[in-house]
């Protein structure tokens, strides 16, 4: 049985440096977006925790095929790719132009999100 535990292999510098940010946004406020990108953050979140719902229930990217690092940092950095080993879900966009990357790759890909307004 493979452990659970995060393992030095599994440890690259993009990966050292989005987990250490992910620890200095929840310690110091979270993340800042500008309000027009707010819709389009969401649709990564959404678009990831839906493209990985069993890593979003165990909290952590699952081992033995994933690399164990937590969900949320994982998914909310924009540089981040999905840690799967083979047949990742999900690609890292650019940290800067993140929001004109997704639309174009949620445009080309047919991905649509029905969005409810009220108030």
């Amino acid at each position: 049985m493979a452990s659970d535990r995060i393992e030095l292999k599994d440890i690259t510098p993009k990966k050292a440096f989005h987990f250490l940010r992910s620890k200095w946004r929840k310690r110091f406020g979270g993340i800042r977006i500008q309000e027009e990108d707010v819709i389009e953050f969401a649709e990564i979140i959404m678009y990831r925790a839906l493209s990985c719902p069993k890593c979003v229930l165990d909290g952590k990217c699952t081992k033995p095929e994933g690399c164990g690092c937590p969900t949320t940092g994982l998914m909310s950095s924009m540089g981040s790719n999905c840690g799967l080993k083979a047949g990742a879900r999900w690609d890292a966009l650019p940290e800067k132009g993140w929001k004109e990357a997704w639309i174009k790759y949620r445009d080309s890909k047919g991905i649509l999100f029905n969005k409810l307004y009220t108030k």
